[in-house]
């Protein structure tokens, strides 16, 4: 057996048993810097506090209920990965929704600004996938994400991606194809999300280029 593998195990039985008093910060000390570099690659997210915040809240979590992990499904660090992207999710969710409410009380109390707004956008379905990009991409990335997916239909099925949407019927609903079959349905969202994931690949890779 690996010695990470051991190590993990060995974690799991201390917190389990919960009469260690170290047990914790060893967890945070092997994990919590792996995790944050895990998810910002995955995320490009450009927020640092969310992204903390996440894998916080997913050790913490875990160590208050270590019986939710099962050793015999997946390996511990896996386990904490999926957990904290659950949390990165909601907390994006959640400043996505205050972003929507600050939004909109600035376009009551300005119509000016309000105008001002319209012009980042191209229909009713760019604002959410804009914004949706906004958080976990930063804006300077945004402006060029956007560029790059320039269709607001393939935006608003951007913004469900982000949103780790699994439902077939609210992709089909963006798409317009709710007329469909489910088959026929389940195959165009699929089509259309793989073209949208390697044009996210292409772009990744030239941000990456330009980077080295």
């Amino acid at each position: 057996m690996a010695a990470k593998d051991q190590f993990e195990l060995s974690i799991h039985g201390r917190l389990l048993a919960g009469d260690d008093p170290i047990a914790s910060a060893e967890l945070f000390e092997n994990f919590q810097g792996r995790l944050v570099n895990v998810l910002r690659k995955s995320f490009w997210q450009r927020d640092e506090s969310l992204v903390v915040d996440a894998v916080t809240d997913a050790l913490f979590g875990y160590i208050r209920n270590p019986g939710s992990y099962d050793p015999e499904k997946s390996r511990l660090f896996n386990y904490l990965v999926l957990a904290a992207k659950r949390d990165l999710i909601n907390a994006v969710n959640s400043k996505v929704n205050r972003e929507k409410s600050e939004i909109s009380m600035s376009a009551v109390e300005d119509d000016q600004s309000g105008r001002n707004n319209v012009k980042e956008t191209v229909d009713g379905n760019a604002p959410d996938a804009s914004r949706r990009v906004r958080i976990m991409y930063g804006r300077e990335l945004e402006l060029k994400l956007l560029r790059e997916i320039s269709n607001s239909t393939d935006r608003a099925v951007l913004a469900l991606m982000i949103d780790d949407v699994r439902e077939t019927t609210e992709y089909a609903s963006v798409l317009g194809i709710t007329n469909l079959s489910a088959t026929e349905q389940r195959k165009q969202v699929k089509m259309h999300k793989d073209r949208i994931g390697k044009q996210l690949e292409r772009f990744g890779k030239r941000l990456r280029g330009k980077a080295n």
